[in-house]
């Protein structure tokens, strides 16, 4: 069978590769005395100036480049927590990578374990009960955003206990009132509960409970 010429055609002669200046882990490769493409130093120790280089050879050794500068990339952004799949395709996409290198870094990922939805929707949820309380309605809100699928949220949020956390956030913002007139700190408390993501059930029941626990302050009471 003939060659493709169009596939195969030579590209031209290597004259020159070099180190970068600002990462010596790279080379320049010069091709007919221009600029042709960049490759890790280790990539680049087949090359050799005088080879006579064809156009599929540089397309494979470009794209095997960007697939691992792509890998690398979210393993960077990986190094700081947990991400969901969606947040390491944003950021991927953010920074210019092609699809097709996103697409091979993700499934690269997953099969190693390091992009998991479903514990990425256990930490969060994990993390955002321990340290920033907040109703499931904001969770679910939160964890869709981050492109979780909805039976990978139900299965975080299956032991979220709403009542305990609304009263734990309830006490925590009570710490800090000085003084506010009744009407302004029930309303004030109420407002901030319900910009947690807690509905206004949970809301009214745990006020009316820590009304009863203080003798029946009516500022901590629901309408």
């Amino acid at each position: 069978m003939a060659r493709d010429a169009t596939v195969f055609s030579l590209a031209g002669l290597i004259t020159a590769i070099t180190l970068q200046k600002r990462n010596k882990k790279r080379c320049n490769v010069y091709v007919d005395g221009e600029f042709a493409f960049a490759l890790p130093a280790v990539d680049a120790i087949r090359l050799h100036e005088g080879y006579a280089i064809e156009d599929h050879e540089i397309e494979a050794l470009v794209a095997r480049d960007e697939q691992q500068r792509t890998y690398n990339s979210a393993l960077q952004f990986l190094a700081h927590r947990p991400r969901s799949t969606k947040e390491v395709e944003d950021r991927l996409i953010k920074h210019g990578y092609s699809t097709n290198s996103i697409q091979a870094a993700l499934e690269r990922l997953a099969k190693h374990s390091f992009v998991n939805d479903s514990e990425f929707a256990d930490y969060w949820v994990e993390q955002r009960t321990r340290f920033r309380p907040r109703g499931k309605h904001m969770l679910r809100y939160e964890l869709r955003q981050k492109g979780i699928n909805e039976a990978e949220i139900e299965s975080a949020l299956v032991n979220v206990n709403e009542d305990e956390l609304c009263r734990t956030l309830a006490l925590k913002w009570l710490q800090r009132d000085r003084g506010l007139p009744e009407d302004e700190l029930n309303r004030k408390l109420t407002a901030h509960l319900a910009r947690r993501g807690f509905a206004y059930s949970i809301i009214r029941d745990t006020l009316s409970e820590l009304a009863d626990e203080a003798g029946g302050r009516s500022t901590l009471k629901g309408d």
